[in-house]
């Protein structure tokens, strides 16, 4: 390199020199164009806007499982001991109150039937056969023919004969009335749900044989939390989801204990749907809406980005002192408390009528001057 500086000419050194000047100017003059261009991609941005409005309770959807039950059902037996003589209904049956449903045997019955109406006949005799023996003692009394020990004896004997009939009478009318129970009647009108129990069948007293259920307004019992009572006075109407379906239902009793099992108080909804309509025993869902009270800020979801470790932050749009039109944003992160619908209800990080961005997150960074879009583009 040397020795090609020592053979070029004075005039070939200065055109060196010079294209070496005009090359290192040429690239002072690019960087420069490249940092304007540079300056020029960071624009003021135009960002919407909601304000920060601090709430002092929120509302709170809650769901609770419940189970859809007949207004009355009932597992029906005999009074009884006994065979079943027949079973006249079957599942799904539709009876009126009264309706026979299923007999017992009553051949025994009967026996002992005819021979406490001969044991009614038998004490009716003797009743009669001491009503003359008195009225004969009386009368020879009264002539002074017997003695007060002769009638003494007749009206007791009387009393006795009156004693045995009413005994007699009433044993005819035990019989019967074991009779008449060895018939299964239906209790108010309703549909057969179940059969358990056929013809031929040796029943125990109290054992089930049919189940029976109301066709009156079915009705929902619920186990809720404690919190949620204030919400459910009575009287007042709630929603109830059943197989997809929106019924409304009217609270019509709070139980005054904890259900063991969940710690949670039972309440009991009317719908206006006949059971026939709904099934028994089928799933329902009671949404309540309560009210939490707690300091929150209530924010379109859109305003929500995502910060380190799972939380979340939002960004404030902060005025700068020099500029009233010119704002600043402060990424502050908050605490999400809960969400309904597209809005969420949060806490920390904020003031009251603060302006909170509300579209366009992902163009944002800390510390970046925007300014409002418009007024009318800034929810209030």
């Amino acid at each position: 390199m040397l020795t090609l500086f020592r053979r070029a000419s004075p005039l070939q050194l200065t055109l060196l020199l010079s294209l070496s000047t005009l090359l290192l100017f040429a690239l002072t003059q690019r960087n420069d164009s490249d940092a304007d261009s540079a300056s020029q991609q960071t624009p003021n941005l135009a960002v919407i806007t909601s304000r920060a409005v601090q709430l002092q309770q929120f509302p709170l959807q809650r769901s609770y499982l419940g189970r859809v039950e007949a207004d009355q059902n009932s597992l029906l037996g005999f009074e009884l001991n006994g065979l079943i003589s027949g079973v006249f209904v079957e599942e799904g049956s539709s009876v009126r109150s009264g309706d026979r449903l299923a007999q017992l045997d009553t051949q025994l019955l009967e026996q002992r039937q005819a021979s406490a109406r001969a044991a009614v006949e038998v004490a009716a005799a003797q009743l009669q056969l001491a009503q003359l023996s008195a009225a004969r003692e009386r009368e020879t009394f009264a002539r002074q023919l017997s003695s007060q020990q002769a009638l003494d004896r007749a009206e007791s004997q009387l009393r006795a004969a009156q004693a045995q009939r009413s005994a007699a009478t009433a044993q005819l009318a035990a019989v019967a009335t074991q009779i008449d129970k060895s018939q299964l009647r239906a209790p108010f009108d309703g549909v057969i749900a179940d059969r358990y129990l056929d013809a031929g069948s040796v029943v125990s007293a109290g054992s089930a044989v049919l189940k029976i259920l109301s066709q009156g307004p079915a009705e929902v019992k619920v186990s809720v939390a404690q919190s949620a009572l204030p919400a459910l006075p009575i009287g007042s109407l709630h929603t109830v989801v059943v197989a997809e379906r929106h019924y409304s239902a009217t609270v019509t009793a709070v139980a005054p204990e904890n259900t063991a099992g969940t710690r949670g108080v039972t309440v009991l909804l009317q719908l206006q749907q006949p059971i026939g309509a709904l099934l028994h025993g089928a799933t329902a869902t009671l949404v309540v809406e309560e009210q939490i009270e707690m300091a929150v800020f209530q924010l379109p979801i859109t305003a929500m980005t995502e910060s380190v470790r799972g939380l979340w932050a939002v960004y404030v749009a902060v005025p700068q002192s020099n500029n009233s039109d010119s704002l600043i944003l402060d990424r502050r992160q908050v605490e999400v408390i809960h969400q309904s619908g597209d809005q969420v209800f949060v806490r920390g990080g904020l003031a009251d009528q603060e302006l909170v961005v509300v579209a366009g997150l992902q163009r944002l960074v800390p510390g970046q001057t925007v300014h409002l879009a418009d007024q009318s583009s800034s929810h209030e």
